[in-house]
């Protein structure tokens, strides 16, 4: 799957520098390839559909005042279910990162994680936690640690590699989670029964 992530950001979509550089093909490009790879995940390892929807947000830019904020009021007016959203966020300099939130409900979030790519980052998320909790006043985001590079021009694959994987971990532990009794082992289904005497 990877492969064919890094095979569509580089090869079949070729740009000259000066695209490179341009945060619009950017956007695109992230925006594309992690809508490509969600479809992938689903039909190689959830092909009965996500326990959770998953919802992709336009991408913030950190370069726009307010913006996020705008997508999270956005989104808390449109959806009030269970569900999982991505935030693809743009720094600066081909520096891309990503939130994810997990809803339990409306506007109940279950966890809220920022993911940074790049080692030894130089920026500071303060920022974009005054800003979430302009929304969202009691949630810290907390900074979730995954696949990191050192070069901020490897952070665009790496934020769709990383938030595909956070979705296919939260995926798999909230089926686990909803499993019937009778589904489990023998002796898991003991253990998390109750022993009245």
């Amino acid at each position: 799957m990877f492969n064919q992530l890094r095979g569509w950001l580089s090869s079949g979509n070729t740009n000259t520098a000066a695209e490179l550089d341009s945060s619009t093909d950017q956007h695109v490009k992230i925006r594309s390839g992690l809508t490509a790879e969600l479809e992938n995940l689903t039909h190689e390892k959830f092909p009965q559909g996500f326990s959770k929807p998953i919802l992709e947000l336009e991408i913030v830019d950190a370069n726009v005042n307010g913006q996020l904020q705008q997508r999270l009021q956005e989104e808390s007016q449109k959806h009030m279910w269970k569900r999982i959203v991505l935030i693809p966020y743009y720094l600066e300099n081909s520096h891309w990162t990503a939130i994810l939130i997990e809803f339990k409900g409306a506007k109940e979030i279950q966890r809220a994680e920022y993911i940074d790519p790049v080692r030894n980052s130089q920026f500071i998320s303060g920022t974009i936690q005054q800003e979430f909790n302009k929304l969202y006043p009691r949630v810290n985001l907390s900074l979730k640690e995954l696949r990191a590079h050192n070069d901020p021009t490897q952070s665009e694959e790496l934020t769709i590699q990383n938030l595909l994987k956070r979705v296919e971990e939260l995926q798999i532990t909230d089926a686990q989670y909803q499993k019937p009794e009778s589904d489990l082992p023998d002796n898991a289904a003991k253990t998390n029964r109750s022993d009245p005497g």
